[in-house]
C-alpha cells in the first residue's frame, strides 16, 4: 500500500501512522507507475473513474458498520470489507498489474462546473437537504384501526437518514476522486478482470447506503461497431490518457480536471487502512518481524 503526498509532510505522515499502527513500517520508494515502461506495442491495459451511486450526502457502509471497531469482539467474528480488495489485488498473475488509486484534499466547496465563480454547497448542507427529501417522500403505507391509509418511513429510509446523522454531520469531510487500472504485458490480458476490477467497491454498499459505481463517461466507453472507433484509434487514445492521469494523480487541477465527489474521515478509512489481524485471504501473506528494546547503555 503506497501513499503519496508532498515530502515536506513526511514527518507529520510518519507519526500518525506510527502512533495508530506501532507496528508497522513505513519505507520510502520510487512511484511505480512512473517507473513501468508502457507502452501500446508491448501492454494493453483498460481503467476507468469511479463515482457515486446515490447523492453525496448518504454514505458507503463504512468500519463502524462491519464493527470493526469494537475491541470487544473476536478477531475471527469480524469482516473486514478490505478482503475482497486484498484478494483481487493478490491474484494477479505473472505480467498483470492491477492499480487502485484513492485522491483526496480537505472540501474546498469547489464545483468546476461554475467557471471562476466555485460555488459548491458543503457536505453538511447536502447531507440536510437529502434527510428533508427523505422525510418527505415516506414510502410505508400504514393502515390505522380507523381504516384511514398513511405514509411513514420505511426500515431502509430510518437506517439511511441514522447513518446520514451520524457520520455527514459532524468530522472532517473531503473532495475525492477514485480511479483503477488494469495493465499488463499484451499475452497475459485476461478480460474476466475488468469487471472484477470495476465491482471491487461492491462490499462497501449495501441497501440503505450509498455505494462506488464506475463512471462510464469517460475514458473507455465500449465501441458497439467498427466504424466508431477506425483501427482503435480513439480506444488507444484514451487508454495512454488514462495511464498519464493516473501517473500525475491529476483530477483536482489541469490537465485532467473532473467533477469530485465528497466524503467523510469515516468513509476514507473504510476505503485506505492497514490491515488488521482479521484480514486473511490466501493471496495476502505477512511477514514475520520482531522490534528489540533499545539498549540501555545508549548515550543520552
Amino acid at each position: 500500500m503506497y501513499i503519496w503526498f508532498r515530502k515536506a509532510f513526511r514527518r507529520t505522515v510518519e507519526r500518525i501512522f506510527y502512533a495508530h499502527y506501532p507496528d508497522a513500517e513505513l519505507i520510502e520508494s520510487e512511484d511505480y507507475a512512473l517507473a513501468f515502461p508502457y507502452s501500446l506495442e508491448t501492454h494493453d491495459s483498460f481503467g476507468g473513474d469511479f463515482k457515486l451511486a446515490a447523492p453525496i450526502g448518504i454514505p458507503i457502509r463504512s468500519y463502524i458498520d462491519y464493527g470493526l471497531d469494537q475491541t470487544a469482539a473476536k478477531e475471527e467474528q469480524k469482516v473486514d470489507p478490505m478482503n475482497h480488495v486484498f484478494e483481487f489485488l493478490g491474484s494477479m498473475q505473472k505480467g498483470e498489474h492491477a492499480w487502485i488509486q484513492i485522491l483526496a484534499r480537505g472540501n474546498k466547496k469547489e464545483d468546476m462546473t461554475f467557471g471562476m465563480i466555485r460555488n459548491r454547497k458543503s457536505y453538511k448542507d447536502m447531507a440536510k437537504e437529502e434527510i428533508a427529501r427523505i422525510r418527505n417522500s415516506p414510502e410505508e403505507t400504514v393502515v390505522f384501526p380507523d381504516g384511514g391509509v398513511g405514509k411513514t418511513l420505511s426500515d431502509e429510509q430510518v437506517k439511511r437518514i441514522q447513518v446520514m446523522n451520524r457520520t455527514g454531520m459532524y468530522g472532517t469531510h473531503w473532495d475525492v476522486g477514485i480511479r483503477a487500472i488494469y495493465v499488463t504485458e499484451k499475452d497475459a490480458f485476461d478480460g474476466t478482470n475488468i469487471p472484477a476490477l470495476m465491482t471491487i467497491w461492491s462490499p462497501f454498499g449495501s441497501p440503505g447506503y450509498n455505494s462506488i459505481v464506475p463512471d462510464g463517461t469517460r475514458w473507455q466507453p465500449m465501441f458497439d461497431y467498427p466504424w466508431q472507433d477506425f483501427n482503435g484509434i480513439r480506444e488507444n487514445k484514451r487508454k495512454v490518457r488514462i495511464i498519464d492521469a493516473y501517473r500525475r494523480r491529476s483530477w483536482f487541477h489541469p490537465p485532467y480536471e473532473f467533477q469530485n465527489f465528497m466524503m467523510t474521515s469515516e468513509e476514507l478509512a473504510t476505503l485506505f487502512h492497514l490491515p488488521g489481524s482479521v484480514a486473511r485471504t490466501p493471496s495476502l501473506q505477512r511477514i514475520g518481524s520482531s522490534r528489540g528494546e533499545a539498549p540501555v547503555n545508549l548515550p543520552k
